[in-house]
């Protein structure tokens, strides 16, 4: 399994475009990323998967502190990495840099949100 995401844009109620894709990852380390936005926050369980449907307004702040908590904790969550090989530490903090940066951009825009196939 891995997670697809897009940026995506709510043109009306039943209506909705892409923006940008944001690409896929492994779910393997889905473990790093949820220590990462638990942290950001505040200890309220939170895996990446209850981003879907945020705005990029909403999201944006809570990524990039979610990504400043996986660059601080790095050595804990290499601790994390998948015994199989199928991603790794710093796969996990590209992707996320990724979707962090595609949120910041489009965080001003009225109806950006995020969307996830996982």
């Amino acid at each position: 399994m891995s997670y697809d995401g897009w940026i995506m844009l709510r043109v009306s109620e039943d209506d909705a475009h892409e923006l940008e894709d944001v690409g896929n990852y492994t779910s393997n380390v889905s473990p790093m990323w949820t220590h990462a936005l638990t942290e950001a926050m505040g200890g309220t369980r939170t895996p990446l998967s209850a981003t879907e449907g945020w705005s990029c307004e909403r999201a944006a702040p809570v990524l990039a502190q979610a990504l400043a908590v996986m660059e601080r904790d790095a050595d804990a969550l290499r601790a994390l990495e998948p015994s199989n090989g199928w991603g790794d530490y710093a796969g996990a903090l590209k992707y996320l840099g990724r979707v962090s940066a595609l949120c910041d951009r489009f965080s001003k825009v009225d109806g950006a949100y995020l969307h996830w196939w996982v």
